[in-house]
């Protein structure tokens, strides 16, 4: 498939201490083609120009914390966390429980080292603000939006993300659904993340302005390990075409949660 323009969004989630070194040369070799976006422009998505890439992490692992310390710090790049703000805080056991619960629900959880599933802590969050990254709402308790009813879905996209602006004196105005595919949601969760919040993104392949809105909008995941070719044809979109009945799709639930 070919290359294709426009600007592209990365999404990783655990990246293990001995995978720092292959993020670093991943971000090294990818800025030779792109400009790191600052989560603040993302306010004004439409006028991103064609050579930009914004780096999100999702799910709130304290590992992240400190990648971002010794990883995208030395090469000031700033990205955006989404963090589930029940996971919080959570350390050993219960952080465990709940990340096998809830982030590996229907699939075999790494094996990690001791205290690797831990979540970051409040203040951990505090220093990544005023270290010049961005935090955005990932629910409560990141579940399978489309079993939950339209209470439950208010408590897990809206007051999760409350809580955090008061926690953290901030406005959270960017969303990730947990998952990021389309079985995990639907259009009343979809409908309620959009009239929270001013951009939402999915995990479905594809550039960051190919979307219907900004209610469902497109990422590049990748993962530990990842050799460079691959990264590189992933946010070049050249993975794009297996997820073309996905986007198709998403068009559809964004343009029907707009009617709603």
């Amino acid at each position: 498939m070919p290359r294709k323009t426009g600007p592209v969004a990365i999404t990783l989630h655990h990246v293990a201490k001995e995978n720092f070194g292959w993020l670093g040369n991943t971000l090294d070799a990818l800025s030779a083609d792109f400009d790191f976006i600052d989560p603040i422009e993302m306010e004004d998505i439409n006028d991103i120009v064609s050579n930009k890439l914004l780096l999100t992490f999702d799910d709130g692992f304290m590992v992240q914390k400190k990648l971002a310390d010794e990883v995208l710090a030395p090469r000031d790049i700033k990205a955006i966390f989404f963090i589930p703000s029940e996971f919080i805080g959570l350390r050993g056991e219960q952080a465990e429980k709940f990340a096998k619960t809830n982030f590996f629900p229907e699939s075999n959880p790494p094996v990690l080292s001791a205290g690797g599933y831990n979540g970051m802590g409040w203040e951990d969050i505090r220093q990544l603000l005023g270290d010049g990254h961005s935090v955005g709402a990932h629910t409560a308790t990141h579940p399978n939006l489309s079993l939950l009813t339209a209470d439950h879905l208010s408590q897990e996209i809206v007051s999760s993300a409350d809580r955090l602006e008061r926690e953290l004196s901030i406005t959270i105005n960017q969303f990730a659904y947990p998952f990021g595919s389309l079985k995990k949601v639907n259009v009343t969760a979809v409908k309620q993340a959009s009239g929270r919040f001013n951009i939402c993104y999915s995990n479905i392949r594809g550039m960051l302005t190919e979307n219907i809105g900004t209610d469902f909008i497109y990422r590049q995941n990748i993962v530990p390990g990842m050799p460079l070719w691959l990264v590189k044809a992933a946010v070049e979109g050249r993975m794009d075409w297996w997820y073309r009945r996905s986007r198709l799709k998403a068009a559809s639930l964004a343009r029907a949660a707009m009617e709603v």
